[in-house]
This record gives C-alpha cells, structure tokens and sequence, in this order.
C-alpha cells in the first residue's frame, strides 16, 4: 500500500520511511531475543558453577568462613544471571569465576587440614602413652 501525501504541488511518497522503521523494529525484536537468550546462559552457567561446590569434609572451624566466603560467592552468581550489558556480563562473569577459585582453595585447604589433625589423632589414639599433652592439646581446632 502506497502511501502519498499531496500537499500543493508537492506529492510526498512515505512508503521508504515506514518500510525503514518496520525493519528497525525487526532488527530491535532480534537483538532483544538474543540478548535474552545470552543473559539466559550465563544465568543457567552461574548455576551450574554453584552447583560444583561442594563442602563435604570442612572443618567445623572452617565453616563460619566459608559462610560468608560462599554468600560473595552466590552474591556474585546472582550477578551474573542480573547483568545487562555483554560487557556487565563479561565483568560479572570474572568476578564469578575469582570467587569460584578462593572458595574452592579455602575447602581444599580446610579439608587438607582436616586430614592432617586426622592422622595426628590417629597416630596419637593408637600409642598415648608417648604422647605428651602439648601433642594432645593441638588437636583442638
């Protein structure tokens, strides 16, 4: 459908312009469901990263910390499910994947820890009468 305008002499075809705005809506619609498709997957990879965690074995001196070690953490995984921008995306994703690497040195460690202070107690149950207090008292942690 044509449409012109005639105003005095001059007869004004807006049949370009429309055409031009109905393709700037299509390309918006699409970028619009892309952009919600990849804030979907970095949403569903935060998750997937949460779920890697795992705390089996800290010591109980160690989860106070991990606590609050692991609430930066989700804080940052919600983040990144939140983010807007592919650049707020990219930050977010970083911060995610640092806080991702503490937490999982801090259980490495705490469960390493837990090993060690097993085996001196192993080691300790078995012959206590070698044992000197001093021995015993390091134990508790």
């Amino acid at each position: 459908m044509a449409t012109n305008y005639q105003g005095g002499d001059t007869v004004l075809n807006y049949a370009p312009l429309r055409q031009d705005a109905l393709n700037r809506q299509k390309s918006q619609q699409k970028q619009d469901a892309l952009d919600a498709k990849s804030r979907e997957q970095s949403a569903k990879q935060a998750a997937d990263i949460v779920a890697k965690i795992n705390p089996n074995g800290l010591r109980d001196a160690d989860i106070p910390e991990f606590s609050k070690m692991y609430e930066k953490f989700r804080s940052a995984a919600i983040n990144v499910a939140n983010a807007g921008s592919i650049q707020d995306r990219a930050k977010a994703s970083a911060e995610l994947q640092n806080q991702l690497a503490s937490l999982q040195m801090f259980i490495n460690s705490s469960k390493n820890q837990a090993n060690v202070l097993k085996e001196h107690g192993t080691r300790l149950s078995s012959n206590p009468q070698r044992a000197s207090t001093t021995q015993f008292s390091r134990l508790n942690y």
